[in-house]
């Protein structure tokens, strides 16, 4: 018995041993997996940099080694970029601050709030003092731009700030005003010159717009604190007119503010009947029998006082401080006048009827304004939506006047659908192209197409800068479900790369399927380099059909070409290594005849060839045409000579009797 319980006892530690060493090899697995993965997305990133440097840096580049230098000096020489985070960051500290100052400063009219939180405010003065103080000497260190460059010289960039209006705002905006507190303590308009920093609040919103990836949300947010602190600088100074006429002594009928106006909600504190008649079972009835219906009043004010009677003891009300009412009447005083919906009081004087005509004249522009950014703001967010239902109902009606087939017409609002949901209706690329600088959508394209391409074994050893030709030459296709890109047979004429979605390798009648190809594949890029030689004769070896909506980026033969033109190496180096994948598939005849290369290649390049040609036709031309006039003027210059001689040949034979003669007769003498 002893020996089967130590058995028990050895096998359960042993167990437990097993348990703990299998928990600790998972453990270890698991951090070198989330190890691994940390590595592989640094590479990848690494790549991607990697990639944009090969292209848009100089091969001769070398690396520049950052010079260490003293901490003073980099403490000293330290400079902000307004398009950094830190930047923005900073911005938004001191864009609360701003706020605080917006809703603080004329918060403190009403007697409550100062009276619990005057000590509160006084410190968070300071401190958004100090920040604003900080500001000021931050922004001596912010970086602009200059002619194109990019200036980051302290002296440069101090200049710079003090030659800016905002930097007098600032200095405005940090006089210690606030010293007059010590001579009137409900002061707090001393503190006035604070939002003088307010133009900080429009960059940050500039800063924000721009990062924020919900910027019609961020705008409608931005009017309604807009619309926000208007009415509450508006309800604050109505209360503080109040307060100027005595409001306490004020009635319901009077425009300023009182009581009366806002008393306290009462609420049922007992068990009431679907009349709202109070049940005898929970509450007393020994005081009036049940109110009656309103036409049966005679005396209103009687009614109503005997109604309160007999609700005193029924009913309790939920009290509120003097703060909330004055502040919630305050306000929605402002915003009734504000927008023009009117239903106040009206006023008991001249100033307060003033007061009321200058507040409906800037409800009115307020209103309009509203209105006007609401409605941009609801225009541009449809716009994309209205256009591209546009495009959808012009489609759907001309397949109903052309009688399509159902199942073609279903297939294309689907197509239409799938557009929109996956952003293609809201995201144009070419506009994109249109509008960024060509080097920096260079930068982009590199940066999502390059380590796809450099995978492809063709183009693996080709220089950065033709990979680069390349993908600018990329065109966005998508293909429907069941929708073939290419059938066997067909002659090749474009590059597919695969960016989303599948497609897959099936038979001539589509029921096998061979092979399915994923994200980042590449096919076809064989059959557009003209391969003398080609078995297949650049025709396509297989049927590749969508599987479901896959978009693809494809390259046509004749944007290759254009591109090789201008590598010539590259061009022969491509041959060689299509060759040698076709000659590692046996699919490489030997030839001889080089003018096949010619007469399969692209029409641009056949038409290089014959101007080549003519060329070297002309030249001969010139040269013969050259010869002949040498020839020519030789000819004419020899006939000339002899034409001398003979000439001369003549008049000696003409002139020999004469001589003769002559010599007879002197011999005579």
């Amino acid at each position: 018995m002893s020996s089967s319980v130590e058995t028990g006892q050895t096998v359960a530690v042993i167990t437990q041993t097993t348990f703990q060493r299998v928990v600790r090899t998972m453990m270890v697995i698991k951090c070198w997996v989330r190890a691994m993965r940390e590595q592989r997305k640094q590479q990848e990133k690494n790549v991607d940099l990697d990639n944009v440097r090969r292209v848009f840096e100089p091969a001769t580049h070398v690396a520049k080694v950052k010079e260490s230098k003293p901490l003073h000096k980099r403490i000293l020489g330290w400079s902000m970029d307004e398009t950094s985070t830190v930047f923005y960051l900073w911005t938004s500290v001191v864009f609360i601050g701003c706020w605080y100052n917006l809703i603080t400063i004329v918060v403190m009219v009403f007697e409550e709030v100062q009276r619990s939180f005057y000590q509160s405010w006084i410190t968070f003065n300071i401190v958004f003092d100090c920040v604003f103080l900080c500001d000021l000497v931050l922004l001596t260190r912010r970086q602009f731009v200059e002619d194109g460059v990019r200036v980051k010289g302290v002296k440069e960039m101090f200049m710079h700030r003090i030659k800016s209006k905002y930097f007098y705002l600032d200095i405005l905006c940090i006089i210690p005003t606030d010293l007059l507190l010590y001579l009137k303590p409900d002061f707090s308009l001393s503190r006035l010159n604070r939002l003088l920093k307010c133009y900080r609040v429009s960059e940050f919103n500039a800063l924000t717009e721009i990062r924020t990836l919900f910027p019609n949300l961020f705008r409608i947010t931005k009017l309604i604190f807009t619309c926000f602190i208007i009415f509450h600088w508006n309800g604050c100074l109505y209360f503080f007119i109040s307060v100027l006429y005595n409001f306490p002594s004020a009635t319901i009928e009077n425009w300023i503010f009182s009581y009366d106006k806002i008393p306290d909600p009462i609420f049922i504190s007992c068990g009431v009947d679907d009349d709202f008649n109070v049940t005898e079972s929970e509450c007393s009835t020994d005081i009036i029998p049940p109110l009656r219906i309103f036409e049966e009043y005679d005396n209103m004010t009687q009614e109503v006082d005997l109604a309160m009677m007999y609700w005193a003891n029924r009913s309790q009300a939920i009290s509120f401080t003097k703060f909330v009412k004055q502040y919630a009447l305050s306000f929605y005083w402002s915003a009734l006048t504000l927008v023009t919906l009117g239903e106040q009081p009206s006023p008991n004087n001249t100033f307060q009827n003033a007061f009321e005509i200058c507040d409906t004249l800037l409800g009115l522009v307020l209103f309009a304004v509203i209105v006007g950014d609401v409605g941009n703001m609801v225009t541009t967010m449809n716009m994309k939506r209205s256009n591209f239902e546009e495009v959808l109902d012009g489609c759907k009606s001309y397949m109903i006047y052309r009688k399509v087939h159902r199942y073609l017409q279903r297939k294309t609002v689907e197509y239409f659908s799938y557009t929109w949901s996956h952003g293609g209706g809201q995201m144009d690329e070419e506009e994109i192209a249109e509008f960024l600088p060509p080097r920096l959508y260079g930068q982009l394209a590199v940066h999502i197409h390059m380590e796809t391409l450099r995978r492809v074994k063709l183009f693996e050893e080709c220089e950065p800068n033709l990979l680069y030709e390349l993908i600018l030459k990329l065109e966005l296709r998508v293909y429907s479900p069941m929708d073939y890109v290419c059938k066997k047979g067909d002659v090749g004429t474009e590059m597919y790369i695969v960016k989303e979605g599948s497609v897959e390798v099936v038979s001539e009648d589509g029921t096998k399927v061979f092979v399915q190809l994923g994200e980042g594949t590449v096919f076809g890029e064989l059959s557009i380099l003209n391969i003398p030689g080609n078995k297949n004769g650049n025709r396509r070896t297989a049927n590749v059909r969508s599987v479901g909506y896959s978009d693809l980026y494809v390259l046509s033969k004749d944007d290759l070409w254009a591109a090789l033109r201008e590598y010539p190496d590259a061009k022969y180096s491509l041959m060689e290594k299509g060759k040698s994948i076709l000659a590692k598939d046996n699919l490489l005849e030997e030839v001889t005849d080089e003018q096949e290369l010619e007469q399969d290649a692209p029409v641009e390049e056949q038409l290089e060839a014959a101007a080549k040609i003519i060329r070297e036709i002309e030249a001969q031309l010139d040269m013969a045409e050259k010869n002949f006039k040498e020839s020519s003027a030789r000819t004419k210059r020899n006939l000339f000579k002899l034409e001398r001689e003979v000439d001369e040949e003549m008049k000696w034979m003409l002139n020999e009797p004469e001589l003769s003669s002559k010599r007879r007769a002197s011999s005579y003498r």
